[in-house]
């Protein structure tokens, strides 16, 4: 019972901050939404901020999980990004609360991370599967030679919140491989070297 409450209450916190900021939920909006007393509430969490980072973590973790399925180490680095970029967008079929909330609180938590580094040991798998997919992309020259954090937050940020953000507004795209296909290799053009470069 009690790990249900707090699993309960975790669902609750990613739902309501896939919505609204940090400040504009209140803990008396948790207990009501969840149907417990705030006694109830500071048994299982010390604080809103410790409740709020468990849910962070936990979407973070799953979407990290989500996005190395099905990829063949051994295929080019845009081969790679393209395919991580799509389990990104199951992820968000799959699980849109956890999906806008991340997208939603990515920002905020980063600042943190950069602040507080040993609390949020996830830090490094932000980066680390993109890093090492562009650094294969550079030195076969299939991507352009740009600052690699350029193109790690080109990667990470405006394309996944751009892309699941369109597929949002008209869900029965999910349902169109083809499409959200050529919609990726779009993306990935830009960051393709030419012939000529």
């Amino acid at each position: 019972m009690a790990s249900n409450t707090r699993e309960k209450i975790i669902d609750t916190i990613i739902s309501l901050y896939g919505r609204h900021s940090y400040e504009e939920i209140s803990t008396k909006q948790i207990t009501e939404e969840v149907g417990i007393s705030k006694g109830t509430l500071y048994w299982h969490f010390a604080s809103k901020e410790d409740m709020f980072k468990e849910a962070f973590d936990r979407c973070y973790q799953k979407l990290v999980e989500c996005s190395r399925m099905d990829i063949d180490e051994n295929a080019s680095g845009l081969d790679c990004l393209k395919r991580r970029l799509k389990n990104m967008v199951v992820f968000n079929k799959n699980d849109p609360d956890c999906m806008r909330f991340l997208i939603k609180h990515m920002p905020l938590m980063a600042k943190q991370l950069e602040i507080q580094d040993e609390a949020f040991p996830f830090k490094k798998e932000l980066y680390t599967d993109v890093l090492k997919y562009l650094q294969k992309g550079l030195s076969s020259k299939e991507i352009v030679d740009l600052p690699l954090d350029f193109l790690c937050y080109f990667v990470l940020y405006p394309i996944t919140g751009g892309l699941t953000t369109y597929l949002n507004r008209d869900p029965q795209h999910y349902e169109n491989e083809s499409l959200i296909d050529k919609m990726i290799d779009s993306i990935f053009n830009a960051i393709k070297a030419t012939a000529a470069s």
